[in-house]
């Protein structure tokens, strides 16, 4: 068996998700603060994102602040919450891109897992040793025979072919 490993997410990116959220909280709060937005519809369509926006701001602390641990027989999250996928009951493996612009730069990579005790586990590309933890997802996936769309296939050898052109 070998050492279990434990990865976490990029501070730098953390540090500038929640620098952004905090810049898009104060431009929608600010025009109310400062008493230039005054009908109730602006109000409500203001403050609604800034809570959305807020939402993020939890959300990348959150993921800030995780700690995934990878081993032989599973991947899982320590602290709260904690969680495990086993590899050997893996039965779901999703890998998405989502891109932030039109021609498909500047984008990152969800990997989302499930068990069959229906535990599931989902990290981003954010995560230092993120190829780690999908390579060995897609090891333990093929050797259960989990079957996977078209999308994350592709995705998969996307990735791939980034890791090989790195080497190079």
């Amino acid at each position: 068996m070998t050492t279990p490993r434990t990865y976490r997410y990029d501070h730098a990116s953390t540090r500038r998700d929640l620098a952004m959220s905090g810049i898009a909280i104060v431009g929608c709060l600010a025009p109310i603060a400062a008493g230039g937005v005054q009908s109730p519809p602006s109000l409500a369509g203001l403050g609604a994102v800034a809570l959305l926006f807020a939402g993020f701001a939890v959300h990348a602390w959150r993921r800030g602040r995780r700690v995934v641990r990878v081993c032989d027989h599973e991947v899982g999250l320590v602290g709260r919450p904690a969680t495990r996928v086993r590899w050997d009951r893996l039965n779901r493996l999703t890998l998405r891109y989502y891109a932030t612009r039109r021609d498909g730069e500047n984008g990152w990579m969800q990997l989302r897992l499930q068990d069959t005790g229906g535990h599931r586990l989902s990290v981003e590309s954010h995560l230092d040793g993120f190829g780690v933890v999908v390579a060995r997802a897609a090891r333990a996936a093929e050797r259960r025979g989990v079957p996977m769309s078209p999308t994350t296939q592709a995705n998969l050898s996307a990735l791939i072919d980034r890791a090989e052109d790195n080497r190079r």
